[in-house]
C-alpha cells in the first residue's frame, strides 16, 4: 500500500531495463495502484522508499499494457549505475513520486505544435506524440526538432518513423553537433532551427533537454513570435539547476 507521507510514495515493480543506444537505457515498471499523469510530465524515482538521493525523469508515455516508461542515460556511475546493479542482482522495486511539472500536454485543436528535444529531453515528447497518435483526425501540423551529440545518441530514429506513418502532417528533423549522416543536419538544435526558418507565431511549443539548450531556445522562440504562454518547458528544473535568465 502507497504511503502518501512519502516523497516517493508509489511502489513499482520493474518489468524491464534495456539498452535503447549508446549510454541510455528504457525503464519499464509497474505500478502497484493506478498513476495517472499528462503526457509532457516528469515525476521522481527513488530506490528506496523513503525517498533519498531521488531523481527526477521524464515519464516517457505509457503502453498497452499499463507499464510507464522511463529514458535513463548512464554515465557509470550514480542512480542509473546503482539501478543496473539492483538489476542484476534480483532487485525489482522502486518508487515513484506523483507526477508534476509544467510541460503538460495541452489538448486543443486551434494551434500547430513545435516539439523540441535534446539528448533524453526526447522522452517527454514521445508521451506526447503518443497522445497525437491516438487521434484520428488531427487537423494541425506537428514539427519534431531532435538534436544529440553524435549520431549515435539519437536513439528514437526508428520509432519516430512509425510515428510518421501514424500522424499526418508531422515533420521530424535532426541535427548533430560532430558526426554526420544522411538527413541528419550539423550543428546543434538551435542551428537546425535557425536554418530551417521556422516561424513560431500561433503555435504551441514544447522544449525538453539539457537546461542550457531550454534556455537558448526559449529564448529564441520568443525573439521569433513565439507567445510565452504557448511555450511550455520545465521551470523547476531549470530553477534546480542553477540557470536563470
Amino acid at each position: 500500500m502507497n504511503n502518501q507521507n512519502l516523497a516517493c510514495p508509489f511502489a513499482a515493480e520493474i518489468i524491464d531495463l534495456s539498452p535503447l543506444g549508446v549510454s541510455i537505457y528504457a525503464l519499464r515498471v509497474r505500478t502497484a495502484d493506478d498513476y495517472a499523469f499528462k503526457a509532457g510530465q516528469y515525476c521522481y524515482l527513488s530506490l528506496t522508499d523513503d525517498g533519498v538521493a531521488r531523481r527526477a525523469y521524464s515519464i516517457a508515455g505509457a503502453s498497452d499494457d499499463g507499464c510507464l516508461e522511463f529514458h535513463i542515460r548512464d554515465g557509470g556511475q550514480g542512480f542509473c549505475a546503482q539501478l543496473r546493479a539492483n538489476v542484476a542482482n534480483g532487485e525489482r522495486v522502486l518508487w515513484l513520486s506523483a507526477p508534476e511539472g509544467d510541460m503538460q500536454y495541452v489538448e486543443d485543436c486551434t494551434h500547430d505544435l513545435v516539439l523540441m528535444a535534446g539528448g533524453t529531453g526526447y522522452a517527454p515528447i514521445r508521451a506526447i506524440l503518443q497522445e497525437l497518435a491516438r487521434c484520428e483526425d488531427l487537423g494541425r501540423d506537428v514539427e519534431v526538432y531532435i538534436g544529440a551529440r553524435d549520431v549515435d545518441a539519437l536513439y528514437m530514429r526508428d520509432e519516430l518513423k512509425a510515428f510518421e506513418s501514424r500522424i499526418d502532417r508531422l515533420l521530424v528533423r535532426y541535427a548533430v553537433e560532430s558526426t554526420v549522416a544522411p538527413d541528419v543536419a550539423q550543428g546543434s538544435l538551435l542551428d537546425l532551427l535557425s536554418s530551417a526558418a521556422t516561424t513560431f507565431e500561433d503555435k504551441r511549443l514544447y522544449i525538453a533537454g539539457p537546461p542550457a539548450m531550454v534556455l537558448d531556445i526559449h529564448d529564441f522562440a520568443l525573439n521569433n513570435n513565439a507567445s510565452e504562454h504557448m511555450v511550455h518547458w520545465d521551470k523547476a528544473i531549470i530553477q534546480r539547476s542553477n540557470l536563470t535568465r
